[in-house]
């Protein structure tokens, strides 16, 4: 565990967290995945010996920094969005500061982190594969730190990282069927403050900041006759025209 880290599987782990926090730049402020190339790109100053590990003192600032960037952004400290945040600027500083095999790892286990907190924004295709791409990225950095300088002939970490992965695919599979289906644990409650979409008695300023969508039934109709074709359906919602200098409401 106290070994020192090759270049060669250095530029693995960089890779790899890169890949794992890609997905992540569509929900977070451009600032954040800046933060980690800035990291990336320091370590990669000394790895060519030009610049100098960042003082024991200065770590401290950048975390500190971290933290306040993140709360000032986000208002709050609380939520997805700034844990996220803070994991992805933690995969780039603990990169920075990796000496040791035990640095390698720990950044290694933010970049699975990264790639499972995925699925708790979006769970499309185009993401699964971006998750997919990360798991095998992240396993190679591992395999790759491993292998040291592995012989001419060996395979090299991403196809023996693959090769290690579909080996798991039938026990994946056997789980699948075998293993009873529950809600997913990933499945987070939405923020009550979110405000939906659909009538509501009141309206005040600030409830629809964080409109979500909703599938909630709204109402149900019936016709005495046939029902008239789409094109002639019209549905009024509710008006709210009273104001009482903070909020609009129906009139009495």
């Amino acid at each position: 565990m106290s070994q020192s880290i090759p270049r060669r599987s250095l530029l693995w782990l960089m890779g790899a967290l890169l890949v794992a926090a890609l997905p992540h730049a569509v929900h977070q402020p451009a600032w954040i995945p800046g933060v980690l190339l800035l990291c990336f790109a320091w370590r990669y100053r000394v790895f060519q010996g030009r610049w100098p590990y960042p003082a024991r003192a200065l770590r401290v600032l950048l975390v500190l920094g971290a933290f306040l960037g993140v709360g000032l952004h986000f208002r709050t400290m609380n939520g997805l969005d700034p844990a996220v945040a803070l994991l992805v600027i933690a995969g780039g500083l603990k990169t920075l500061e990796a000496r040791e095999t035990r640095d390698y790892l720990a950044a290694c286990f933010v970049g699975y982190f990264l790639v499972g907190a995925q699925v708790l924004f979006e769970q499309e295709i185009p993401y699964a594969l971006a998750a997919i791409a990360g798991v095998f990225a992240v396993s190679a950095a591992l395999v790759a730190r491993c292998q040291r300088e592995p012989a001419a002939g060996f395979p090299s970490p991403l196809g023996l990282a693959v090769r290690m992965l579909a080996q798991a695919i039938p026990l994946m599979l056997a789980l699948f069927v075998v293993f009873p289906r529950i809600a997913p644990l990933w499945a987070l409650p939405q923020s009550k403050t979110a405000a939906k979409t659909g009538p509501g008695d009141t309206v005040s300023p600030g409830d629809v900041a964080r409109l979500s969508g909703s599938g909630d039934l709204a109402f149900r109709v019936t016709f005495d006759g046939e029902v008239p074709p789409q094109r002639e359906l019209y549905w009024r919602g509710l008006v709210l025209s009273d104001f009482d200098g903070r909020a609009w409401s129906m009139p009495a």
